[in-house]
This record gives C-alpha cells, sequence and structure tokens, in this order.
C-alpha cells in the first residue's frame, strides 16, 4: 500500500508541476516578452528565445 501512495503522490506532484509550468509559459510569453523586446531591442530576446528553448528540451528531456 505504502509504495503504491508514494507513487501516486510522485505523479500528482509531476502534474501540477507541468500545469505551473504551462501556466508559466504563457504568462512570460504574454508580459515578459514583448516588455523585454520592447526595452532592449531584439537581440537580447533572440537570446533568451534560444536559452528558452534550451531550458525547455531539458525538462522535456528529464520527464
Amino acid at each position: 500500500i505504502f509504495p503504491q501512495i508514494l507513487l501516486s503522490t510522485f505523479l500528482s506532484v509531476i502534474i501540477l508541476f507541468s500545469k505551473l509550468r504551462t501556466i508559466w509559459l504563457e504568462w512570460k510569453q504574454m508580459i515578459f516578452y514583448p516588455i523585454l523586446a520592447g526595452l532592449s531591442g531584439k537581440k537580447i530576446l533572440n537570446v533568451h528565445n534560444i536559452l528558452f528553448h534550451f531550458s525547455f528540451k531539458t525538462t522535456r528531456c528529464i520527464f
């Protein structure tokens, strides 16, 4: 019984984390990126996109 409880808790934590990550990504795209682009041109935005895609791929690989 105990390992089953542990597994379900672990799964719910993963689901919660992925939901939070989705909300954070949407929020970041709506608010953070336009402000960043407005403040300092496109160059920093491109660097941020590269970093963001890299971190997203690495988090995808973990799950």
